[in-house]
């Protein structure tokens, strides 16, 4: 095993970031897709998010992508200005590697330094504080916990 880097996502990696998505969307009800999106949808939400200052990362082993995670509006009303969705999504090769963690702590601090407060995860939602000091270590535990730094919480 090499060493893995994270670094922004480009729209060249659209096709290996779909590669990782699809068995989520055809063996499981994670993504609340029924069927994986043709790659200009992919590249398209890739530029929304873009488009809102929001970051798209990706974990790299010898030129190889073992996963990634963005973060995307929660909603486009005013009120949801300071909340993000976001999303982590880990090849068969990256898991038990922690590699899920760094991507999640990378985009927490990202989004944090950006004013963003709130960002959900499906049915979870992490507070993050006001003092926009995340500690990716935290990230590490299972959800349901509390803790000063990052409140999970059922919803």
């Amino acid at each position: 095993m090499g060493t893995v880097t994270l670094r922004f996502a480009e729209k060249a990696d659209a096709g290996m970031m779909m590669a990782i998505y699809a068995p989520f969307v055809l063996e499981t009800t994670a993504t609340w897709e029924t069927a994986v999106p043709p790659r200009p949808e992919f590249e398209a939400r890739m530029e929304r998010c873009s488009a809102d200052g929001l970051p798209w990362l990706v974990a790299e082993e010898d030129g190889a992508l073992l996963g990634y995670a963005y973060a995307a509006r929660f909603g486009r009303r005013a009120g949801y200005a300071w909340d993000v969705e976001v999303s982590v999504y880990l090849s068969e090769d990256a898991h038990g590697r922690h590699i899920g963690t760094a991507l999640y702590g990378a985009l927490l601090a990202l989004v944090s330094r950006r004013g963003i407060s709130t960002a959900m995860r499906s049915s979870q939602r992490a507070t993050l504080p006001a003092k926009n000091s995340i500690k990716p270590w935290a990230l590490s535990r299972p959800p349901g916990w509390s803790a000063a730094d990052i409140k999970w919480a059922s919803g």
